[in-house]
């Protein structure tokens, strides 16, 4: 197609005459500084779409929303051949193998057609190029759904509006904060929320990613961090895509064993307690997840809901106190076991660790013999999964 800007189509007139003339093939968006978008189509309904900034990372979000008990299991998948439909090959080995409902499937579908659509909508003064490929391929695809057009389009066109109108035109969704003047934040907020940004607005989450982590409305939460970037106080930044995980994940159905295994979540800033805590856990038929940062724990805490958590006692910038008295401020995390790991067995920090809200009080090294009652205690598995680990 010509690049002339002025003679482009706009996205949602490719899209009616690609259904006009029962188009099967893709529709691709070509951007000087963003990777290509795609647009798959069979038959003149639109089946998939992909590509753009975060094709990963928003196949990771989704994932998460909307296949919960696949959190940690799907992102690390793979088919075989990679290709503009693999995600949506994923998603169809899922409903095949029962793993997902179609209700979830469908959903999760929707999610992504609006959101990449809305991308090529905010981009599309800038698109230097349309490419049209036709495919017989695509005709032989397996239909999840075929997705109605009003219900993708007229979201995307009230988001977009939304949006615009917020003054948000030039901030991408898949943009990230990041706190720059944090002196000032701290003047203008009280200190609970002066602690939830900086934990969060450290420019690593984008504004999709946090407005799921945060459970908020992402138009209102841009707008209002817009409201910051106004004042000089925050700064929004390109975060790149995380890496496509083809070939470093194990098959389906060994992915999908420990998926309903209880999550334990550790914060601890030497890397070796983390390791030796992780081996333990894992044995024990538990999945596991660390990190040494205690600033950025809050919002992985958030992001990953963890059945049981251990903190270290003694951190820079954040103490273990610290840690979990933020946790206990957040009420999904009330009732979370939290552990405080110290190399100081004394009295007053086990009274300290209990008015902070820690359950329990445990010393290092971390050890077997100390670490698996703890377990057994506060995630019992299920008889089969424990049985399974006896024999281990």
């Amino acid at each position: 197609m010509n690049s002339a800007k002025n003679i482009l189509p706009s996205p949602i007139q490719l899209i009616h005459q690609a259904s006009a003339h029962h188009f099967s093939g893709s529709i691709t968006f070509h951007h000087a500084s963003v990777p290509p978008l795609r647009l798959v189509c069979k038959l003149g309904r639109i089946i998939w779409a992909t590509g753009g900034m975060h094709r990963f990372r928003r196949w990771q979000r989704l994932s998460k929303a909307f296949l919960p008990s696949l959190t940690d299991e799907v992102s690390k998948l793979y088919s075989p051949m990679p290709s503009p439909l693999w995600e949506y090959q994923l998603l169809m080995l899922l409903l095949q193998q029962n793993c997902i409902s179609r209700d979830c499937a469908s959903n999760l579908l929707y999610a992504c057609l609006q959101e990449v659509l809305f991308e090529i909508t905010q981009l599309y003064p800038d698109i230097q190029h349309v490419e049209l490929e036709r495919s017989s391929e695509y005709k032989a695809v397996e239909s999840l759904i075929f997705p109605s057009l009003e219900k993708v389009i007229a979201p995307v066109h009230q988001s977009w509006q939304g949006w615009r109108g917020a003054g948000l035109a030039t901030v991408s969704p898949n943009a990230a904060p990041l706190l720059v003047n944090p002196v000032a934040i701290r003047e203008q907020t009280s200190p609970k929320t002066y602690q939830n940004l900086v934990a969060l607005l450290r420019g690593q989450a984008s504004l999709r990613e946090l407005a799921q982590v945060l459970q908020q409305n992402l138009l209102t939460l841009s707008h209002r961090l817009h409201d910051y970037e106004q004042q000089d106080l925050l700064a929004f930044q390109e975060v790149p895509d995380c890496s496509p995980p083809w070939g470093q994940a194990e098959s389906l159905p060994s992915m999908l064993d420990n998926s309903d295994a209880p999550l334990v979540y550790c914060i601890d800033d030497v890397a070796h307690i983390c390791e030796s805590l992780g081996r333990i856990v894992e044995d024990q038929g538990y999945r596991f997840a660390s990190t040494q940062d205690s600033v950025s724990a809050l919002h992985e805490i958030i992001e990953k809901k963890p059945d049981l958590i251990f903190v270290d006692l003694v951190m820079p910038i954040m103490s273990g106190y610290e840690v979990c008295t933020q946790i206990r401020r957040i009420a999904a995390f009330q009732e979370t076991p939290v552990i405080i790991l110290t190399g100081n067995d004394g009295v007053i920090d086990r009274v300290r660790s209990k008015l902070v809200g820690a359950t329990e009080f445990t010393s290092k090294p971390v050890l077997s013999e100390q670490i698996i009652p703890l377990l057994k205690k506060y995630l019992p598995l299920s008889a089969s999964r424990e049985l399974a680990t006896s024999h281990s």
